[in-house]
């Protein structure tokens, strides 16, 4: 079988037999040939389809991901915002919280030393009150026995007008030093 065809040598009666069949063989093989490289082609073709139908379809899951992502992206996007103000609210609110602190702990120092000066002052009160007991003479009769009773200057009724007296007033505490 060569690129060319042979030469159709010419008998009494036409062609000759022998240069038909070549002929016809050469032409039967490349037709089968051809009929093979069509045949494959074909295959080629319908499994090029399948490749390409499966990479449209992963196209399309991924177009759908793409879309959900941005969804979600989208959301995370306003969480962000909303977690950022959030933040600034508690960074204000951590910055009074912190200026509070230091006016509660500069109000507790003065605080402190007030009661502490309280405290020694009721300390003191014992002392004072036993020095007054000492410091005061035996009572004598019953208008004497009367007055340690009761702490004021009259027993009952006010002296002057017969009326109860006015409740006294608590002593104010020290002023802080």
């Amino acid at each position: 079988m060569s690129g060319q065809s042979p030469e159709l040598g010419k008998g009494f009666l036409g062609y000759r037999r022998s240069a038909v069949d070549q002929i016809l063989a050469e032409r039967d093989g490349m037709l089968r040939r051809a009929e093979g490289r069509v045949r494959s082609g074909e295959l080629k073709v319908a499994e090029l389809g399948r490749d390409l139908a499966s990479a449209a379809e992963r196209n399309a899951r991924l177009e759908e991901q793409i879309e959900r992502l941005r969804a979600q992206l989208d959301t995370l996007t306003e969480r962000s915002v909303e977690v950022d103000r959030v933040w600034r609210e508690l960074q204000a609110q951590m910055d009074s919280l912190a200026a509070w602190r230091d006016r509660a702990e500069s109000m507790m120092g003065s605080f402190r030393s007030a009661l502490e000066e309280f405290r020694l002052w009721l300390e003191e009160i014992p002392d004072q009150v036993r020095q007054a007991l000492s410091a005061s003479p035996a009572p004598r009769g019953p208008a004497d026995r009367s007055r340690q009773a009761h702490p004021w200057p009259w027993p009952g009724r006010h002296r002057r007008c017969g009326r109860l007296p006015a409740p006294r007033r608590p002593r104010p505490w020290p002023a802080p030093r």
